[in-house]
């Protein structure tokens, strides 16, 4: 952080509030994703019309919802990093995360989940996941607290429903490893 403001100027950490303009800050997230290698690659939210359209219309709900926490790392008056996550019931769940490639060194990403770290810890008991992968390495880095998410199989009577449950199985098995 020191470094980043020794370079550029003072960063700020900036949430958006209830009567912030939410389209704004959609904008800028798919702008400042699709300036880096997504974008290059076709993959950004902004390069498809229908992901486009999701992320617009999963963003407004949670907002409308007082279930969205939007996040950005600015500097210059400039975001160079932001994150949108959901909060509901005591949980939260990470959802999208861009940053400025131009500041890579600085490690905008990671500042600003370090920034959503101190943000979470005055909510009482709240279960974040961060709805990556396990071997995330900044994640890691932030949270090495591990909650192990198992799937239970309860067996089910008749035999209609256990050949129709063992169908189901079978066809997760082959989806699964078709990934």
């Amino acid at each position: 952080m020191q470094r980043l403001q020794r370079d550029h100027g003072t960063p700020r950490f900036e949430k958006l509030s209830h009567g912030d303009d939410v389209t704004r800050w959609i904008d800028h997230f798919l702008e400042l994703e699709h300036a880096g290698w997504k974008g290059r690659n076709k993959s950004s939210l902004q390069s498809q019309a229908d992901t486009q359209s999701f992320f617009r219309s999963v963003i407004m709900r949670a907002f409308e919802a007082g279930q969205l926490e939007f996040l950005a790392l600015s500097v210059n008056g400039r975001a160079i990093a932001m994150s949108a996550h959901f909060i509901a019931d005591g949980c939260g769940y990470g959802f999208k995360m861009a940053y400025d490639e131009n500041y890579g060194a600085y490690a905008p990403g990671l500042l600003l989940m370090r920034e959503i770290t101190k943000s979470l810890i005055g909510k009482d008991g709240i279960l974040f996941d961060s709805c990556c992968s396990p071997d995330q390495h900044p994640i890691n880095a932030l949270w090495m607290e591990r909650r192990r998410i198992v799937d239970v199989c309860i067996s089910i009577k008749g035999w209609r429903q256990q050949k129709l449950f063992a169908i189901i199985i079978t066809a997760r098995k082959i989806w699964h490893r078709s990934k």
